[in-house]
């Protein structure tokens, strides 16, 4: 009986590699993520990013960033 409780045990503790996929691919949602709004970013005309309070040179310094980079 021993044995059983020792699997129930393990069982009950969260996965490490579980934790470690889904931590994983919460980055890799909010690089994407953050890689579509900088292409948006870019993509806006003059107008759209005065509205905003950026200027053409802001906007495209942020647009040049890697994905990885906040």
């Amino acid at each position: 009986m021993r044995n059983r409780s020792s699997i129930l045990d393990r069982t009950a503790r969260p996965d490490r590699l579980g934790l470690a996929l889904v931590a994983l691919g919460n980055r890799l949602r909010a690089c994407a993520e953050r890689s579509a709004q900088r292409r948006a970013l870019a993509a806006l005309d003059d107008d759209r990013l005065r509205d905003i309070g950026r200027s053409r040179a802001e906007a495209q310094g942020e647009a040049a960033k890697p994905f990885w980079r906040r």
